[in-house]
């Protein structure tokens, strides 16, 4: 096949063929969550896959205070959205109960973060409440260390 070559998924290890050209998706994050969160884009501009991956690594560095985890090993980050020319991205952000009392502090220190990412002109994150939390989507560590592993 001209123009394909055979590539692994950083995430389920399965090999197939794609595109020659190397996708910054198929660089194995540092975090297993954001490695997930990358693979469910779909159809992106070769700008935003860049602009995404600094994105949600900068989420990965916002902690939940009460627990002091990752928000992104929690499983609180619902979708990242982004527009390479206009410098935007946009998050959601779910809590494991809408009675969180740190949900609004939490939501402004994302906003931080992504604000001080490089090519980020606007930072909007939003809280949502559907879909709601469920601890299956917490990272295996994460629910390891909150004693929710098998």
């Amino acid at each position: 096949m001209r123009g394909h070559a055979q590539r692994t998924n950083v995430v389920t290890g399965e090999r197939g063929w794609g595109p020659a050209q190397a996708s910054p998706f198929m660089r194995r994050p540092r975090n297993p969550c954001v490695a997930r969160l990358l693979l469910q884009v779909a159809f992106m501009s070769e700008a935003q896959p860049d602009l995404e991956a600094r994105a949600l690594e900068a989420l990965g560095s916002v902690s939940d205070p009460e627990v002091g985890m990752s928000i992104v090993e929690l499983g609180l980050v619902v979708g990242v959205a982004v527009d390479p020319s206009l410098g935007l991205v946009e998050a959601k952000l779910t809590m494991t109960s809408a009675a969180c009392p740190l949900g609004d502090q939490i939501a402004r220190q994302a906003e931080e973060r992504l604000r001080a990412v490089s090519g980020v002109r606007e930072a909007r994150v939003e809280l949502v409440w559907d879909p709601p939390w469920r601890p299956d989507r917490m990272s295996a560590a994460a629910r390891k260390a909150l004693g929710w592993g098998r």
